[in-house]
């Protein structure tokens, strides 16, 4: 993490300017807890940020806040720009992408999602924050060995082709000028159209 007198010994100019005025904002606003904390050390409290080691080549990430984990895999290169997780999801690094999509095809499944539902808090609309719940229920480290890990993986990966299909005809098939669904709207009609992937991944998880 770099400071901005850091930023603009680098020649960061602008990314300076912005950081200075964060680190004023946080002085005058931090609470007596954080008195000696930097904003800087508090953008990456316990190493989440410099912690992430952008030489892993795939991450499982899943969202904190949803009713369900929602998981995708990420691979490093696919954008322009390193990859780097934010707070509102978690995430998981490997170099093997069979492994990403085992733990993929879990994290997805209705059964684990189903299990934690009485251990996750409720608001207006039902049950949310997943966050580190559904990593309390059981799944065994993945094996390549194990012809059940190696189908799970598969579907998890076919999962994520089909679902990369299905949205990018979904969001074709908007007018012009349309506004884009709600994610939440999207993720249910998902769900929805994967179900039987997704009780296939089931019947394989309790053969675990």
């Amino acid at each position: 993490m770099l400071e901005s007198s850091a930023l603009l010994r680098a020649g960061e100019r602008d990314t300076a300017k912005w950081f200075k005025e964060a680190e004023r904002l946080w002085d005058t606003h931090k609470t007596d807890k954080n008195a000696t904390m930097s904003a800087g050390g508090y953008l990456d409290w316990q190493g989440k940020l410099t912690g992430q080691s952008l030489a892993t080549k795939y991450l499982v990430l899943y969202s904190a806040s949803a009713k369900d984990a929602n998981a995708v895999v990420v691979e490093q290169g696919m954008f322009d720009r390193p990859f780097v997780v934010d707070y509102s999801a978690y995430w998981y690094g490997t170099n093997d992408r069979d492994e990403a999509d085992y733990l993929a095809a879990f994290l997805n499944a209705d059964a684990p999602n189903l299990a934690i539902k009485d251990f996750q808090a409720k608001g207006l609309f039902g049950e949310r924050h997943v966050s580190k719940t559904i990593l309390e229920v059981p799944l065994p480290r993945y094996d390549p060995a194990s012809a059940v890990h190696q189908k799970l993986a598969a579907e998890g990966r076919a999962c994520a082709d089909e679902a990369a299909a299905w949205l990018a005809a979904a969001l074709a098939a908007l007018p012009t000028g349309a506004r884009r669904p709600n994610v939440g709207r999207l993720r249910t009609a998902l769900r929805a159209h994967l179900a039987p992937r997704l009780a296939a991944i089931d019947r394989l998880l309790a053969r675990t």
